[in-house]
């Protein structure tokens, strides 16, 4: 392996790069064993009307180092390298047909958070998100010595379609690399 693994997130995209070392068995044979070098990921996402978009702009597999390359399906290190990039590459261009499209934001055991916002921003990816809360459930409620205390939930505002949502501020998380 050449270099240690990185992920970075600038605004409106995230990197990440690495090696891998890969050991596959069969029935206690070894099939293949096998380091990938320099595999690099690029993607862009946003979000949008309850739809995520966004496209993948690189999805390398890098090299197969051919020192230590051990396989018994009669291939080479290049012709491994290039059957699983062919497949990656037929797997990315479905995922940015998808992506251009708008790929809708499932509901989460019943809640919806299709009004999801996502961010990448310099070393960070930002997360935010109100979900409304069912009926008649217990919310948690921050009180002021920092510790979470269950209060019972009163009725959410109707929105002017009629659906409920949540009067709770809205939350980010910040996933920092």
């Amino acid at each position: 392996m050449k270099a240690p693994a990185t992920a970075e997130f600038a605004p409106g995209v995230a990197t990440a790069s690495g090696s891998l070392h890969v050991t596959m068995s069969v029935d206690k044979e070894v099939a293949v064993k096998a380091t990938f070098d320099a595999a690099q990921g690029e993607v862009s996402l946003h979000s949008a009307d309850g739809k995520v978009f966004g496209k993948v702009s690189k999805a390398s597999l890098g090299s197969i180092d051919s020192e230590g390359f051990v396989t018994t399906l009669g291939l080479t290190n290049a012709q491994l390298q290039k059957e699983l990039q062919d497949q990656i590459d037929t797997v990315i261009s479905l995922v940015n047909t998808n992506l251009t499209a708008g790929v809708v934001i499932p509901t989460i055991m019943g809640i919806d958070v299709s009004d999801v916002d996502i961010k990448f921003m310099k070393g960070y990816v930002e997360l935010g998100m109100s979900s409304p809360q069912p009926p008649g459930s217990r919310s948690l409620r921050p009180s002021p010595n920092g510790r979470s205390t269950c209060s019972p939930r009163r009725t959410p505002p109707q929105s002017a379609s009629g659906n409920s949502r949540s009067s709770l501020p809205r939350k980010s998380t910040r996933l920092a690399t």
